[in-house]
């Protein structure tokens, strides 16, 4: 689990809840480890908005910059026919937040 993210439209910067260091992370280097791991199943890295989220335009921009992101995983992934890439879909109910 995350402790704090900051996106960018180049990469994720991350500090996990178990370790010290903040690490950057792209969706380049995110395919590479899980070449590496050799998972058959792998995930793109995408940009989560929290569900208490209430501004539209974050969700807006989420959307595109994963979008974004889909396409360079996509062009770094190296072992296409060993391991499945998969993209992270997320979704809100705005019919569930009360907007003010």
């Amino acid at each position: 689990m995350l402790a704090t993210a900051t996106q960018r439209w180049y990469s994720s910067r991350c500090t996990a809840q178990h370790t010290l260091p903040q690490m950057l992370l792209t969706p380049e280097e995110s395919i590479a480890i899980q070449n590496q791991l050799g998972a058959d199943i792998i995930m793109a890295l995408d940009d989560v908005v929290p569900s208490t989220q209430l501004v539209p335009e974050r969700f807006e921009e989420a959307t595109h910059r994963t979008t974004r992101w889909i396409d360079r995983c996509i062009a770094a992934h190296a072992r296409p026919t060993e391991q499945s890439l998969f993209a992270i879909i997320q979704a809100r109910s705005l019919g569930l937040v009360a907007l003010s």
